[in-house]
């Protein structure tokens, strides 16, 4: 598929970013997305850089999610999931 902007006189090739890409890790999400999104949130907020021309928050570009996910849609879901009933959490992923 064409890019709907292609860069002009470049041979298709983009330039690199000025900015560096920002990625955040996280380890099992257990369903737990607003509570990750919550804390990307804060981090931005926190690490807000301001020098003498411009103020910049520095959020984060990609997040991965490299651990458990348990991305439940809704209680049915629990008979596919595979962890005593005592673990079985519904999360946030359905909202």
């Amino acid at each position: 598929k064409n890019h709907p902007n292609p860069p002009e006189n470049t041979g298709g090739k983009t330039e690199p970013s000025e900015e560096p890409l920002r990625v955040a890790i996280q380890g099992c999400c257990h369903g737990s997305l607003n509570r990750i999104y919550a804390t990307l949130l804060q981090h931005a907020a926190d690490s807000t850089s301001t020098s003498t021309s411009t103020t910049t928050k520095k959020k984060v570009d990609l997040l991965l999610c490299c651990g458990d996910f348990q991305s439940l849609r809704n209680t049915r879901d629990y008979q596919t999931l595979s962890v005593p009933p005592k673990y079985r959490s519904m999360g946030d992923f359905h909202e």
